[in-house]
């Protein structure tokens, strides 16, 4: 047989079924009618579907077509008109149909172009050196306006728009709002601007929290499921009212122990704490209100806010600046046990914050009105969120983690550890289980939005002033100060030897060498017994580090142990809090560990080894607790002499009526207006540095109610001239508890 003909008949076979194909995906849409003329005609069918061609073939007619139906089953009614991307939420699925979906994402595109422009408007009608990001807004407000038309013409929404919200798992009105979140975040920054005054301060706190409230609306992930029974599995069982009942009062317990006596324990006041005051007393006073900038020692001028509330009601006094550190100091317990439960169950859970709630150098910087306590407080929550998150896929948990991270950055520096560690625990995951962080990646992203929104206002500063980001970092650093170089031609050791020694001295900071700086004890973070259990704790995690839940525990203690190394006075007490609940946790692991190897292989014994828990538990708080109020604070000196002296002038100066005066002999040992303390305390009486020393009676007009005149010891014979000049005043010493002169006071009446 030619091949001609054997070619011509396949040829003519493809043909047709390239026809057919076509023609059914063309009238494939349409079935023969019900009617009688078409009753003769049986349609073909390929495959189940109505083939036109083969039909006429057969019967060389087709019947009349109407419309195809598609059955109940097949039609489109839990799905938007437009095709939806992998992994993009189906609006349906929350309650949404898509006339509603297409309704709301319209109504945000057209809000957001007004709002993008009205923004960007008001930026241009600022300050000149402002002006320039308003453009972007003005445009960006047209694109979405642009959009909108579109959007209304076409009545249905674009693929796109699932396509990039496929990888937060939103739907597009959702991305909207996170766009919205981000840009509203940046205007905060633009309306704050950099200086203490903010340029417009409704309009700059009024977008910092619509950004908060977008990106929480628009990351969470409406409508997904929640199994309880695997949620009770990797979190562990629901609470119950008598484990609330215990952790509240475990809260109580914390809080007074931090609250109670704080005007007098610590004793004194330190400049520090005095420039903190200040700085909140700025805020109460008008003169500062940017909380996006920086304020005393280049720390974020958002934690001064704190304590302005508290001095707003209690007055300038200790107990004003010292009560927000106990109550966070009290949250930081409660926040441990709502961590460590998750990790490993109850009873780890109540000893650690058990453990927590009496540790004697928790419970000190409990009581200073400074931000360090807060890193401790926002560690515990932020990570216990992530984790939750992570174990269950909740995307709020992920969405209250990027927030609490993103504000922690506000407070001390030490907050920067926290997305460093959950970085870094990442990385490890990623590389044993990269299918699970891959299918995390839409929450992981979520987090990492929020915690941006929060912080961006800050950040746009920190752009701007790069300085005021790595101060508080190069100040102590001994790596940018000088200490690594001269220790290093001081000691004749290489630099590689000392910075080894730092960290071997930064690590046994917490069990054997003494604390410095602000936690001057003579004693490490944890008394003998703890110290004790953390070694063998911290045994445990490494005998179990393909778990990766002791992954987190020593990233976390890794990165306190590199904060304290790579700075100076290793180990200062101030850059360990951070540090205080996971050691609590690494204290708790192994007691309970030894409790349920005991109880494993001598059941009868359980009560027995319950009974020994709790003694070596309320052992070691009442340890901390005696060490901290009877042997540590009653002869703790807060600072040297001249903190005393400042203390206790500015406390007998606060008894003052407005418009006194004080004038103070301390040059050239020390200032009035060096010392906070005194300007905190004494707001009511007007401070003058008498630095040049009397050589004859002083013509001072006195105007105000009362005047002091404060003289240090070698300076006390200029009192003579003082005495001579202003008669019929009052001379008396002040002195420290062991008896030591501080100061020698006169005061007189004004004419």
């Amino acid at each position: 047989m030619p091949l001609q003909q054997v070619y011509v008949p396949i040829a003519a076979i493809l043909a047709a079924v390239v026809a057919d194909v076509l023609l059914m995906r063309w009238l494939g849409r349409y079935r023969p009618a019900d009617s009688a003329e078409g009753q003769s005609v049986q349609e073909v069918r390929v495959l189940g579907a109505f083939s036109p061609v083969l039909t006429w073939m057969k019967y060389r007619r087709v019947p009349p077509l109407k419309k195809l139906e598609p059955p109940a089953a097949m039609k489109p009614a839990t799905m938007p008109p437009q095709a939806e991307a992998d992994g993009a939420v189906n609006p349906m699925s929350v309650g949404l149909s898509p006339e509603l979906n297409y309704r709301i994402t319209l109504i945000v595109i057209l809000a957001g172009a007004v709002g993008l422009t009205a923004v960007g408007q008001q930026i241009l009608s600022g300050p000149h050196d402002v002006a320039t990001p308003g453009v972007p807004y003005v445009l960006s407000g047209i694109g979405l306006f642009v959009l909108g038309r579109y959007l209304y013409m076409k009545h249905t929404l674009p693929r796109w728009m699932s396509v990039v919200g496929a990888p937060f798992r939103v739907m597009p009105f959702q991305l909207l709002l996170l766009a919205l979140a981000l840009g509203c975040a940046n205007a905060a920054g633009v309306f704050a601007g950099g200086g203490p005054k903010m340029i417009h301060p409704w309009a700059a706190l009024g977008a910092w929290f619509a950004a908060i409230a977008l990106v929480v609306v628009g990351a969470y992930r409406a409508g997904e499921a929640r199994d309880g029974g695997m949620v009770a599995s990797v979190l562990g069982p629901p609470w119950s009212r008598r484990e609330v009942a215990l952790v509240a009062v475990l809260f109580v317990f914390s809080l007074l122990v931090r609250w109670i006596d704080n005007g007098t324990i610590p004793r004194g006041l330190s400049g520090d704490e005095g420039s903190a005051g200040l700085s909140a007393v700025s805020f109460l006073e008008g003169r500062f209100d940017n909380p996006f900038t920086v304020s005393w020692y280049e720390f974020p001028s958002l934690f001064f806010v704190v304590p302005a509330v508290a001095i707003r009601i209690l007055g300038n006094n200790y107990e004003a600046l010292r009560t927000p550190s106990a109550i966070a100091g009290a949250l930081t317990v409660v926040g441990l046990y709502w961590f460590a439960r998750p990790f490993f169950g109850r009873a780890v859970a109540g000893l650690s914050a058990t453990l927590l709630s009496g540790l004697a150098f928790h419970i000190h910087f409990s009581r200073i009105g400074l931000n360090n306590i807060w890193d401790a407080l926002f560690a515990v929550w932020a990570l216990g969120a992530f984790w939750r998150g992570w174990q269950t896929g909740g995307r709020w948990n992920f969405i209250a983690a990027g927030l609490l991270i993103g504000l922690s950055q506000y407070f001390y520096t030490s907050a920067r550890l926290i997305p460093v560690v959950i970085s870094a625990w990442l990385v490890l995951k990623l590389l044993t289980d990269f299918r699970r962080v891959w299918r995390r990646l839409p929450d992981l992203l979520s987090m990492g939005l929020a915690a941006v929104v929060v912080f961006l206002p800050l950040g746009l500063h920190f752009l701007s002033h790069p300085e005021d980001f790595v101060a508080p970092v190069v100040r102590f650093s001994i790596l940018t100060n000088g200490w690594l170089e001269n220790a290093s031609l001081a000691n004749h050791q290489p630099a590689w030897q000392l910075l080894a020694q730092n960290f071997r001295d930064s690590a046994l900071g917490f069990t054997t060498i003494p604390m410095q700086m602000w936690y001057n004890s003579g004693k490490p973070m944890l008394l003998a017994l703890p110290a004790g259990l953390f070694i063998l704790g911290v045994t445990l995690a490494l005998l179990n580090f393909r778990d990766s839940r002791y992954w987190l525990l020593l990233l976390w203690l890794a990165g306190v142990v590199t904060i304290g190394a790579l700075t100076d006075n290793t180990p200062a007490g101030q850059r360990y809090v951070i540090g205080a609940p996971v050691a609590a946790l690494l204290v708790a692991l192994p007691l309970a560990s030894l409790a349920h190897w005991v109880i494993e292989a001598w059941p009868s014994a359980r009560l027995m080894t319950f009974g020994a828990v709790a003694v070596v538990t309320l052992a070691a708080m009442g340890l901390d607790l005696n060490f901290y109020f009877r042997e540590y604070t009653p002869g703790f000196r807060y600072g040297d002499a001249n903190t005393e002296v400042a203390s206790k002038l500015a406390q007998y100066l606060s008894k003052y009526p407005a418009g006194s005066e004080a004038y103070f002999f301390g040059a050239p040992r020390m200032g009035y207006d060096g010392f906070s303390t005194l300007p905190y305390l004494a707001p009511q009486a007007q401070g003058h540095d008498v630095i040049e020393a009397l050589g004859a009676p002083p013509d001072w007009p006195l105007n105000g109610p009362r005047t002091a005149f404060a003289f240090l010891p070698e300076r006390q014979n200029e009192s003579a001239f003082v005495t001579q000049r202003y008669p019929l005043g009052r001379l008396q010493w002040f002195y420290a508890d062991d008896g030591q002169p501080l100061f020698l006071l006169y005061e007189v009446g004004g004419n």
